[in-house]
């Protein structure tokens, strides 16, 4: 998959991508990076850099192995931080916890 903005908050479609084992090649963003570290489940490129988004992708498309990997890299790290199911009971605990302490 391809993501290449300029600016981004939390991309839910590279997310979702990431859970269907796509392998993203993205613009070199803050919030990008809390999911994609280049090179080991996706790669990275500068926003507005043509040259470089096309090397990335020609790059992945001629490497089989990289994909297999880097896909089952992205299905394995979505399960582990993207839960919604566990991050909504974290958040719980955590409401739970502030209000406990704001009655003391």
């Amino acid at each position: 998959m391809v993501s290449a903005p300029t600016s981004d908050g939390v991309s839910s479609s590279i997310i979702e991508g990431m859970a269907c084992g796509a392998v993203p090649v993205a613009s070199d963003l803050p919030t990008v990076r809390e999911w994609v570290e280049h090179g080991e489940n996706g790669l990275l490129v500068e926003p507005r850099d043509i040259e470089a988004l096309s090397d990335a992708i020609i790059n992945l498309l001629k490497n089989e192995k990289k994909r297999k990997t880097f896909a089952e890299r992205n299905r394995e790290l979505i399960k582990e931080k993207g839960d919604q199911d566990y991050w909504m009971g974290k958040m719980e605990e955590l409401y739970c916890s502030l209000v406990k302490n704001a009655r003391r």
